[in-house]
């Protein structure tokens, strides 16, 4: 039953933790993850991360530091995405204060002037897996608010939206139709009521394969990989599901050319567009740990320009390349061991913009920077602590993010952007670039003085109690 549980978690997980909720994201996640199999550990770390941090979706556009000066102030907000709906107020003044975008993170922040351990790492072979996208243009930017409740949980759609995947996937896979019993979760702290189906561990091992399948109030979702422990291999009408992770982004998705067609006749639905992410950590020596290939509309959500994981219906094939433990199967070219997941949005309106807000420059950014007025990203304070402070002056890159905030049960809400700054700072034992990244917001923001004060106050008072213990 963990099995099944585990693919449960994978599916559940909400698109704001998907990115950043990664195993290689903690500190205290290297010794779990090299116990455990690749898939408990991707699965397990995210649905965990989840609980302790407060959820927010990343993807940066970046672009050199040495940039041009941002578009003239003049400019009118950018159209944005349902004509229908009524455009959003403008605002020329700070809507949130300092403890407000405090309040999006969970880790604490200090002042250091320039030099600061409010950061995250992020590790890549090359400069462009820092995954480079165009800057939008105008001087306001959108203030985004994602749907906490979606439709009523529905069991007669969702056995059918079951049946329909179960019919196709075990036509694909060319085993026997899988049983299962369709049982309610309610809401808790961390996930929202859900419909899901329970199959028999047993059964699910003798065909060879797990599943999973579950609906939430926004969407409905399936999952399958292989039981097999030595590979993971999936073959799709005798096709093998695999890529060369030493091809470009565009040589790997023509490679995918046929499979992807049998997965859109497998999900019952049609996609324009593809991309990959690549997740490197400072471990592995098999080049990267994790590839994520999505087939999805762009179009569907202007937000898709700018994340990692769409937002907005969606295949994925998730291949896992990293080593847990002795034996387990990696390569430094071929990648097989995949996991295939769908998610299918049940409403529409999903991020909608609220607010359109002044766009602070880069260059107003980059004075809050050399302040000290950064906010780390998702590490526990614990993690940050343990981190050297890093200097941003002569930073490399500079980029956009989104990060929602989360209610009571962790769902996401408002989301605001900030700039992200990446600051080279050396390099991994297996060869990769570390670079430090932290957090500007895009917007203005009042009180920035005191919140840091007090942060740093804070800061004192728990260091003394620690030196005190």
């Amino acid at each position: 039953m963990k099995d099944s549980f585990l693919m449960q978690a994978v599916n559940q997980l909400d698109d704001a933790y998907i990115e950043e909720a990664h195993p290689t994201a903690a500190v205290p996640m290297k010794a779990l993850r090299r116990r455990v199999t690749a898939k408990w550990v991707s699965a397990v770390a995210g649905f965990c991360a989840s609980l302790l941090l407060v959820g927010y979706i990343v993807m940066p556009y970046v672009y050199p530091s040495q940039s041009p000066n941002d578009p003239a102030a003049s400019k009118p907000p950018s159209s944005e995405i349902h004509p229908s709906v009524v455009p959003p107020p403008i605002y020329n003044h700070a809507v949130y204060t300092a403890e407000d975008i405090g309040n999006l993170f969970s880790g604490n922040n200090k002042l250091d002037s320039v030099a600061t351990s409010s950061y995250t790492k992020i590790y890549v072979p090359r400069e462009e897996f820092l995954r480079v996208t165009e800057i939008p243009d105008g001087a306001y930017i959108s203030v985004y608010e994602r749907k906490t409740d979606g439709e009523a949980l529905n069991k007669k759609e969702f056995t059918a939206f079951t049946d329909q995947m179960l019919d196709s996937v075990s036509a694909a896979l060319g085993i026997s139709r899988l049983g299962y019993q369709v049982e309610r979760e309610e809401a808790t702290s961390y996930r929202e009521a859900s419909l899901r189906a329970t199959f028999n561990a047993d059964a699910e091992r003798e065909n060879g394969y797990f599943c999973s399948s579950g609906q939430y109030g926004l969407y409905n979702t399936f999952g399958f990989f292989s039981s097999s422990l030595s590979s993971g291999r999936i073959m799709l009408r005798d096709v093998p599901v695999e890529i060369d992770q030493t091809k470009t982004d565009a040589e790997i998705i023509a490679s995918l050319e046929e499979i992807k067609h049998i997965v859109f006749d497998i999900f019952g639905t049609e996609f324009e567009d593809a991309k990959i992410i690549r997740d490197y950590g400072d471990y592995t020596e098999h080049g990267v740990e994790f590839m994520y290939v999505y087939f999805y509309n762009e179009a569907d959500n202007p937000l898709n320009a700018y994340m990692g994981t769409p937002l907005s219906d969606y295949i994925c094939l998730d291949f896992d390349n990293f080593q847990n433990y002795s034996g387990d199967i990696v390569s430094d070219r071929l990648l097989c061991n995949v996991s295939i997941r769908y998610r299918q949005y049940r409403t529409d309106h999903v991020y909608t913009p609220t607010k359109q807000v002044r766009r602070i420059s880069v260059e107003e950014a980059e004075r809050l920077l050399y302040n000290g007025y950064v906010f780390g990203g998702h590490s526990c304070p614990i993690c940050m602590s343990m981190q050297s402070e890093v200097s941003f002056e002569g930073y490399d890159f500079v980029g956009l993010t989104y990060v929602f905030g989360s209610d009571e049960q962790g769902r996401t809400t408002e989301g605001i952007p900030f700039y992200a700054f990446y600051k080279k700072i050396g390099k991994a034992k297996n060869g990769n670039l570390i670079y430090a990244k932290t957090y500007v917001p895009a917007v203005e923001v009042n009180g920035y003085e005191a919140y840091f004060e007090a942060q740093r106050k804070n800061h004192r008072a728990q260091a003394d109690v620690e030196e005190a213990e």
